[in-house]
């Protein structure tokens, strides 16, 4: 779902469901070497938001990530994924980036 104006910028929100047959995960052995392991069947479904619009003349985007990724097979949480993340960037630019040409006197 998506929601747009000039005012309020553009926001998201998506709910995503991803099914892997033979997924290629890696586990520790116990001495500190990863092993590559197969899983026979995962899934990740989430929720995630978007946000990206302008405060004054600065660009900002933000995201958020829920998310709940299973090994079926053993019917556990598959290892090293997050199950929420989250980001955030503001992009500002400068006159004299633009293209426009600044002249300076001597």
């Amino acid at each position: 779902m998506q929601y747009a104006s000039k005012a309020l910028g553009v926001a998201r929100v998506t709910l995503f469901q991803t099914r892997y047959s033979n997924l290629i995960d890696y586990v520790n052995d116990g001495s500190g070497y990863f092993i590559a392991q197969n899983v026979g069947r995962a899934k990740v479904q989430g929720i995630e938001g978007s946000w990206q619009g302008h405060i004054g003349r600065t660009d900002v985007r933000a995201g958020l990530t829920f998310q709940n990724p299973v090994d079926e097979t053993g019917d556990q949480d598959l290892v090293r994924r997050a199950r929420r993340f989250a980001s955030f960037s503001a992009h500002r630019a400068s006159e004299a980036f633009r293209g426009q040409r600044v002249d300076r006197q001597r």
